[in-house]
């Protein structure tokens, strides 16, 4: 069986929803950090330019892409490398615009999820061989240990601005049903259960307001 590798491909997804899409940057900018979430130097370095413009602006960079791309091809000293950005650039902006239908937020997240961990994982499975080759074992040991899988807090996180249900139950007050409902005095309410030596019990919930009955 013939096995074909499709990270190009979901490399590219990945990037254009990073570009274009608010929800799509917001979760994957929880899991940056200055190492990058792609194999591709070019890549992370696409990926840090939307990164800070969402850190700076809470949304995607989109057309300000290029912004970035100018600014930074004017800083640097690689040509070939501002020149291959530029190509890779222009290729994700053609796919975007032949787009027939309004991207997958979704899917695109659990691509990215499942090819950023193939990532970390490739990594760590090279520096782990690395250390078990210099007969470090027990470095090799502690980096299994710290490795923590992208996308393993999820439940954690809420999509504050994008998650109606979540802004709805922060906004919606919850008032619990009274403990006690009377029409009239206390006096009519307890009738003759109010005397010395009764006993009378209480049920609620907390802070529902049984001491002060």
């Amino acid at each position: 069986m013939k096995v074909t590798k499709h990270d190009g491909a979901n490399e590219r997804a990945i990037l254009t929803g990073m570009i274009t899409s608010t929800p799509v940057l917001e979760r994957i900018a929880w899991e940056w950090d200055k190492r990058g979430l792609f194999r591709s130097r070019s890549s992370n370095l696409i990926g840090q330019w939307c990164v800070d413009h969402y850190r700076k602006h809470s949304k995607a960079p989109n057309r300000a892409i290029e912004h970035a791309f100018r600014r930074w091809a004017e800083r640097s000293r690689d040509g070939e490398s501002a020149k291959m950005i530029e190509r890779f650039l222009g290729e994700l902006s053609g796919a975007y615009s032949r787009r027939r239908r309004e991207l997958d937020v979704s899917h695109i997240l659990e691509v990215a999820v499942e090819h950023f961990n193939r990532t970390r994982l490739t990594e760590l499975s090279e520096l782990i061989t690395a250390d078990t080759e210099h007969g470090e074992v027990q470095k090799a040991l502690a980096r299994v240990q710290r490795f923590q899988p992208i996308g393993a807090e999820d439940d954690r996180w809420v999509h504050l601005f994008h998650d109606r249900q979540a802004i709805e139950a922060a906004l919606t007050k919850h008032r619990e049903p009274p403990l006690i409902t009377y029409t009239g005095g206390l006096g009519n309410f307890w009738l003759t259960s109010l005397r010395r030596d009764a006993f009378i019990a209480l049920q609620g919930t907390e802070k529902s307001g049984k001491s002060y009955w």
